[in-house]
Formats: structure tokens, sequence, C-alpha cells
């Protein structure tokens, strides 16, 4: 976690994994974590890619997009 740009990263993989596996609540808390330190993970990611899909109706995903949505590229 000292590691500014592995850190980022291994979160990022980390909430891939619990959307994917249904812990859906970790997912978002990671999500969030990465989207608040500047990093190249941004709405613009959680919009397009398919590994989201299952939190899409999710209303703090929505939330999320929302709040973070001056983050895109």
């Amino acid at each position: 976690s000292k590691n500014a740009v592995q850190a980022p990263y291994s979160h990022w993989r980390l909430a891939e994994v619990y959307a994917i596996v249904g812990e859906h609540d970790k997912a978002l808390d990671e999500i969030e974590s990465i989207l608040s330190i500047p990093y190249y993970f941004t709405t613009w990611h959680l919009k397009l890619n398919p590994i989201w899909d299952p939190l899409r109706d999710n209303p703090r995903f929505q939330e999320l997009i929302e709040k973070y949505k001056d983050t895109e590229g």
C-alpha cells in the first residue's frame, strides 16, 4: 500500500474480483477508495468495462459515478 502506482492497481483488481464473486459492497468500497485518489482509473472505466455490469443497478455505484464524474479524462 506504500507504492503509489502498484497499490491502486491491486485494489482495482481486487474490486473486479469482488464484483465477479458477488461481494458488491466490498467491490464498491474498493472502487470508492481508488476514485478518491489521483489515478488513471476513472468513472469512464466504470461506465465502459463490462466487468462492472453486476453493479450497474446498485444505487451506490450510480452515486460514485455521479460523485467522481469530473475525474473523467
